[in-house]
């Protein structure tokens, strides 16, 4: 738990967590980013749902797990249980992630005409 409050995250902040299970320190995480769209510290959460309007400053989790169990039951049910509207849970190598976001090396070059 320290590393995320050591973070300091706030209620507009977008968390990448690459090794998820069992979900502990990603549900305090998704409590801090829906901490000030609720009007509550960690420790007051509820369990109400943020109404629309909120939605625009909430945070988003990405929870990345690489064990099929553990992304596949234990992270979900935690946070179907937990009721995080801003958490998506994924499921995969963390050494693939970069190949996600980063454009190939050609993408920038100009096409060539004939």
């Amino acid at each position: 738990m320290l590393p995320v409050l050591a973070l300091g995250i706030q209620s507009h902040h977008r968390v990448l967590d690459m090794c998820a299970a069992p979900g502990s320190k990603t549900l305090l995480a998704a409590d801090m980013t829906l901490g000030a769209c609720r009007g509550a510290t960690p420790a007051q959460l509820s369990s109400t749902t943020p109404s629309s309007s909120q939605f625009s400053k909430m945070g988003v989790i990405l929870a990345n797990e690489k064990d099929r169990a553990k992304a596949t039951q234990t992270l979900p049910a935690r946070v179907k249980r937990h009721h995080a509207p801003n958490m998506i849970v994924t499921r995969g190598d963390a050494n693939t992630y970069p190949l996600l976001f980063t454009p190939p090396p050609f993408a920038s070059l100009p096409k060539p005409t004939f």
